[in-house]
């Protein structure tokens, strides 16, 4: 397994790689192991400071249930959190990922990885341009950004990214509706309103962009 970090829009640093010696190693120590020390910890030691405190994004690449090449891409706040976790699969030999339920507000499926390849640890605005605020003077737009960055973007940045700047009041009308299957996945009004900001001061810092060209 390959784990490498992407900064300031450069390619992918190979930190770690981990070979069958040390699968082996891992399968005599034992079955749990700490998401936080595994990927944060052992990987980035050798980081510059500030890189390492800006990552904010895990994208786990390996394989679904049905064998299938899958991604995750994991806010690193659910890391911290121990709300996900790596574990290692005695019967397959397999480093496998799964979520904690009742802590996360998105599908527990999308963190389940039955074979991990490669774990990537990068800045969330890098791999998804135009989500990031430059300006934070509203307290109610940034509160509504971190909320899109550590519940929402999980889920919509599969196949094509959902852009925030469609956050609109009348979006969250039928939100209960559309997110029905997925247990857990509540925005009271207080959400709705940071997250509104966020959408409005995002789409304005993008207008005046445009503008200026």
């Amino acid at each position: 397994m390959v784990v490498s970090v992407l900064t300031h829009g450069a390619q992918p640093k190979i930190l770690k790689t981990w070979e069958p010696a040390d699968i082996q190693k891992m399968k005599r120590v034992g079955t749990a192991f700490n998401s936080q020390k595994l990927i944060f910890d052992e990987s980035t030691g050798d980081m510059d400071l500030n890189d390492r405190a800006n990552i904010d994004l895990v994208t786990v690449y390996g394989k679904g249930r049905d064998g299938q090449p899958k991604v995750a891409r994991v806010p690193r706040f659910l890391i911290w959190r121990d709300a996900f976790k790596i574990y290692f699969d005695s019967k397959t030999n397999n480093l496998n990922s799964r979520a904690v339920p009742s802590i996360l507000k998105v599908p527990l499926d999308l963190f389940d990885i039955q074979y991990i390849e490669k774990i990537e640890l990068s800045q969330h605005h890098e791999t998804y341009p135009g989500t990031m605020l430059k300006v934070r003077t509203n307290p109610a737009a940034s509160r509504g950004e971190k909320f899109f960055t550590q519940n929402c973007m999980a889920c919509h940045s599969f196949n094509r990214p959902f852009d925030p700047t469609k956050l609109t009041a009348d979006s969250f009308k039928d939100f209960a509706t559309k997110h029905s299957k997925f247990k857990g996945v509540i925005v009271d009004s207080k959400d709705i309103r940071g997250m509104t900001a966020y959408s409005e001061a995002l789409a304005s810092e993008k207008s005046k962009v445009e503008s200026s060209k």
